[in-house]
């Protein structure tokens, strides 16, 4: 539930399904490339990363709550070029853009999905989550992944002993943390 709306997994697939589509056909995103998320936890969230997940992309997750120069860090070292932004980030992503490969920023509002979410414009250079779901043929992407060796997540570490240093989980490595947390 997302103020007053629900989505049942269902929901969240064929969005995921539709959100995929559009990444792979119209953006160009393919297997190995990194794309950046920078949501807080949101039917957004859950949805871009199965979309990622469905082009073969590696999903590159950064939390709101870094300053701007953590976020810059994070966004140039992982090679992003696309990040998927809750709009409250646009004016950090645009400014620190210059030092990073990002060609493509796709933002949402954190109630885009809600009972009554407002119509909002796309600011010039921008995409907006909501439209590019709406636009895609509801095609999914057919992928090959090796879970043992293709990467899913670069994830950043918190730094505590220099600069935060991404991560690489490949999906194998993301089924047995699963399997691994089920007896807790």
């Amino acid at each position: 539930s997302n103020f007053g709306a629900t989505k049942t997994y269902g929901e969240c697939l064929d969005l995921s399904r539709d959100f995929a589509a559009y990444l792979q056909n119209t953006l160009g995103i393919k297997k190995g490339d990194r794309v950046a998320t920078i949501l807080p936890t949101s039917p957004q969230s859950v949805i871009t990363d199965f979309a990622i997940q469905k082009t073969g992309g590696v999903h590159v997750p950064c939390s709101m709550l870094h300053r701007e120069r953590e976020l810059i860090h994070e966004l140039g070292a992982s090679g992003a070029e696309t990040v998927i932004c809750s709009d409250e980030l646009l004016e950090v992503i645009v400014v620190g853009k210059g030092e990073t490969n990002l060609k493509n920023i796709i933002i949402t509002s954190i109630d885009d999905f809600s009972e009554n979410a407002p119509h909002m414009e796309t600011p010039p250079g921008t995409y907006r989550l909501l439209e590019l779901i709406d636009q895609s043929e509801p095609l999914p992407p057919k992928v090959e992944i090796d879970p043992k060796t293709d990467l899913a997540l670069l994830a950043f570490t918190g730094g505590a002993t220099g600069a935060p240093k991404g991560v690489m989980l490949t999906h194998y490595n993301l089924v047995a943390n699963t399997m691994q947390s089920l007896p807790w």
